[in-house]
């Protein structure tokens, strides 16, 4: 959610045609309600505060009405509370009812509004901003204007009856259609203003793992805990004793958190999953804001046969540093933006590199898109990693600064977007509801099936995928994506431009968009093994064509795809040429909307990042070859450094933040 909360868009026609055929009217439905925050409510109190909370119905019937906590002494309230309502229609109306709380007395009613859900899209989160309305109608000649005509509309217009303004996330799940409400582990990085002490857990992989099954191999996931909470599971890789997940979680956890647990699973289809092995990792083994990345051997918990190890990347930040971080973002960001958005960018590439996960790389693309520079870092790492490849094969190959940034940038983008919801979804929808009828390997296929007739259903799939895909606008935001990495490329290796672009747009966006659409933050669950087989196979022959590769022998069972594959090489290649041709300026204003608080939130996790492993960050730049090569350029960045440390030293009164800095870095444990 945390990428939809400031998304204000119409329906699209395209996709407003797929809602009118799922969601007729009167097809029962769920609806899902997020209550993320409130600003400029009235004061009730005589502190000049209100105790605000929200009371949500549906056509202000009672028996339906659910509230939210109560947030004392404040008129900007920030609740983040999830609620479900069953079998809405799209006739259905969905009130807000803002109230202040009192100790003694009736509780005020500080603002209303209605929002009808004939408005909202099938399967699309839909962030929104809503001018909440003057409940008295002494107080405003116009309260009686219509409520339903601007609860549509996000942003308040400033009218005479405006009281505030009510964020909130709304989702429509017709019955029978997949929830694609998602959160990775139910946090947020907003959350760091309030101090929360924040895990990052990155699964990066595994190595030499136990055959569990009779085919010699295995099907792993992991299950990630926090003192026996679980906080999230991975995916599974089928067939696999050295699977890669590169997997991140975001966990809320509390300063006295005991033990984080990583148990690693076989999947199995019938019958109960079997243990491969767990790794224990005490919390006071992870220093505050260190990154740690090692490789952890897997312990048996019971007699089980075990083997083999994990990687992991972890990152704790305690609440005091959170808060530290948070206050130092606000008071220091006038100084810092300009030293991280430095030409060449050689401090925020080489902090990017440091860590293997993807929540800083997301973090440092909203603050610069947050500046309106966001086409400006991806340029520049893009840049840096072209001219650091050798052959072309590699190109975008490993998990580079640019390549975490380009894939956050359009996992980001996408979902504001109708190339997600009028493309992507529907396709989705479609498998995840009738994903039968697609194997076309003899030894998977169940019995009774006709594997040629899976054949013409799985190319059928993949044809109006594409001729799909192909037929829709890409959306302008992709531009700064697809441009860079084309121009670029020309620049070295000139035959290659058009298929980089491929390797990005199709093997790490489109790809893992169908083939892991729960990791992709756009289906809650993660898809049935029926679904998660079908969207593999289907993912696997339209990377084959995008890559130009026809399917070899040792892979017998997908020969008859390569006639499609063969065909589908031009399609491809022109529409890959199509969608980078720098035939029309690319966008340079900001992709989001961002409060002072939103920037502050995402330049601190960049802060403490930077904090807390200095003295490597250091280290990095005196072996960076642009540096090494120009002595005014190592110059100019040793001052940089130096006037950061110096706005670490001051920016927060009363915390040695240098001890920080020159505190030894943590080495894990194996």
């Amino acid at each position: 959610l945390s990428s939809l909360h400031h998304l204000v868009r119409p329906p699209c026609l395209a996709l407003r045609a797929m809602y009118d055929s799922v969601y007729a009217k009167g097809t029962p439905a769920h609806l899902h309600v997020s209550v993320i925050e409130a600003k400029s409510l009235p004061s009730a109190d005589s502190n000049g505060f209100s105790d605000p909370y929200v009371i949500l119905s549906i056509d202000h019937n009672d028996k339906s009405a659910v509230k939210t906590k109560t947030i004392k002494k404040t008129l900007n309230p920030r609740w983040n509370e999830q609620f479900e309502f069953p079998r809405v229609t799209k006739d259905s109306t969905l009130s807000f009812v803002v109230r202040d709380w009192n100790a003694i007395g009736k509780h005020e009613t500080l603002g209303v509004i209605d929002v009808p859900l004939s408005g909202h899209m099938v399967g699309a989160p839909s962030g929104i901003w809503l001018s909440l309305h003057d409940p008295h109608p002494s107080k405003s000649s116009s309260s009686s204007s219509s409520s339903s005509s601007s609860s549509s509309s996000s942003a308040a217009s400033g009218g005479a009856n405006h009281v505030g303004e009510l964020h909130v996330v709304l989702q429509v799940i017709p019955e029978g259609i997949p929830n694609t409400m998602h959160t990775v582990a139910g946090v947020d990085v907003r959350e760091i203003e309030e101090g929360k002490a924040m895990l990052v857990v990155s699964v990066l992989e595994g190595e030499g793992l136990a055959v569990k099954d009779v085919t010699g191999a295995s099907d792993p996931y992991c299950v990630i805990e926090v003192d026996k909470k679980i906080m999230g599971k991975t995916n599974i890789i089928e067939k696999s004793l050295n699977p890669v997940w590169n997997e991140e979680f975001l966990c809320q956890v509390d300063d006295k958190s005991r033990f984080l647990y990583i148990e690693v699973w076989d999947w199995d289809r019938i019958g109960s999953h079997d243990r491969m092995g767990f790794v224990t990792i005490p919390f006071q083994d992870l220093s505050d804001g260190r990154i740690i990345s090692e490789w952890f051997k897997l312990e048996p918990r019971k007699k089980e046969r075990v083997s083999g190890r994990i990687r992991l990347a972890l990152q704790f930040t305690s609440s005091d540093q959170a808060q530290a971080a948070f206050q130092m973002a606000k008071a220091g960001r006038e100084k810092i933006i300009p030293i991280l958005m430095a030409p060449r960018l050689h401090i925020t590439y080489n902090t990017i590199q440091l860590y293997e996960g993807n929540d800083l790389a997301r973090c440092v693309m909203h603050v610069f898109d947050s500046e309106g520079h966001v086409t400006d870092l991806i340029d520049t790492l893009v840049d840096k990693e072209v001219k650091a490849t050798k052959q072309e094969p590699t190109l975008f190959r490993t998990d580079s600064p640019a390549t975490r940034v380009m894939i956050q940038y359009l996992k980001y983008t996408t979902q504001q977007t109708d190339f997600l919801h009028a493309l992507i979804l529907p396709f989705l929808f479609k498998i995840l509801a009738r994903p039968a009828g697609c194997e076309v390997d003899p030894a998977k296929i169940s019995k009774g099936e006709d594997i040629q007739a899976n054949v013409k259903t799985l190319l059928g799939h993949c044809e109006q995928f594409l001729n799909d895909l192909i037929a829709f606008p890409v959306p302008d935001v992709f531009r700064p994506v697809l441009c860079s990495v084309r121009r670029h490329v020309t620049s070295s290796f000139p035959s290659s431009a058009v298929k980089a672009v491929g390797g990005i747009f199709f093997l790490r966006f489109i790809g893992p968009m169908l083939f892991a659409p729960e990791g992709f933050g756009i289906v809650k669950e993660a898809p049935s093994p029926d679904a998660r087989r079908a969207l593999t196979l289907i993912t696997k022959i339209l990377q084959s064509a995008a890559n130009g590769v026809m399917f070899a022998a040792k892979e017998q069972y997908m020969l008859p795809f390569n006639d499609f594959v063969q065909a589908s090489i031009p399609r491809i290649d022109a529409y890959l040429a199509k969608i980078s041709a720098p035939d029309r300026p690319i966008p340079t204003t900001p992709v989001g909307v961002y409060s002072d608080d939103d920037k502050a939130r995402h330049l601190a996790v960049v802060i403490k990042n930077i904090q807390n492993n200095f003295s490597r960050i250091e280290t990095r730049l005196s072996r960076d070859p642009e540096l090494v090569a120009s002595k005014d350029q190592a110059d100019t960045c040793a001052q940089q450094l130096d006037d950061l440390k110096l706005v670490f030293a001051t920016s927060v009164k009363g915390r040695a933040q240098s001890l920080i800095m020159t505190a030894p870095a943590s080495t894990g444990r194996r």
